[in-house]
């Protein structure tokens, strides 16, 4: 839970509220799509296999560094077929 920034307590004759300020936040970020300049289509993005040239389930996907092209992180067990 967030901390608060300000505590206090306002009374009222007999009787006391304590009261907790928080920082608020606001999602002010813009999303954008891409679309296809001539009919104004979604653009979907596939994951091809660049040996193969087939299409791979994200479940089936690794990942790699720069600095170590020749070793992959294969996915988790779990993901495996």
């Amino acid at each position: 839970m967030a901390r608060s920034i300000w505590n206090g307590t306002i009374t009222f004759g007999l009787t006391a509220v304590p009261i907790k300020v928080h920082s608020a936040t606001e999602d002010k970020s813009v999303h954008f799509h891409q679309v296809h300049a001539k009919d104004g289509a979604r653009i979907k993005q596939k994951r091809i296999c660049s040996k193969e040239g087939k299409q791979v389930p994200y479940q089936q996907v690794g990942s790699t560094s720069c600095s170590a092209r020749r070793r992959s992180t294969p996915p988790p067990a779990s993901a495996r077929i």
